[in-house]
């Protein structure tokens, strides 16, 4: 098994199957968690449960955000819609369309709040 590091010895790449350029070889040993969760330490490949909590934390942070980016995504549609009615003198439900706009804004900041959860761990 080859495999490569970060700067901070974690695991980035490992390869059963050939040769890493930059890597080195290993014994082949078992990987019970995401390879990233676990440093090479003192010629040994250990699984540091820190670094696996941030890992599942930064995890969920992505699926959040990509969860309110396909809201923003379904909702552009309606928004541009609706401010096309309203320029054409149309009427639309003001009420809707402060709601969705505000909805929209909220999921805009969350997916803020993740990005410097993500990039400050």
């Amino acid at each position: 098994m080859y495999i490569m590091l970060d700067k901070n010895n974690f695991l980035t790449t490992v390869s059963w199957g050939g040769i890493l350029e930059d890597g080195f070889e290993m014994e082949d040993f078992e990987f019970t968690e995401t390879i990233r969760a676990y440093r090479y330490i003192n010629k040994e490949i250990i699984l540091d449960l820190e670094r696996l909590e941030l890992l599942k934390h930064e995890e969920q942070a992505y699926a959040e955000i990509e969860e309110l980016r396909n809201f923003i995504d379904e909702t552009q549609d309606v928004v541009t819609q609706i401010f096309e009615e309203e320029i054409l003198g149309i009427d639309s439900d003001k009420k809707t369309i402060a709601e969705i706009v505000k909805k929209r804004q909220q999921a805009k900041m969350r997916i803020q709040e993740l990005r410097e959860v993500i990039t400050n761990e």
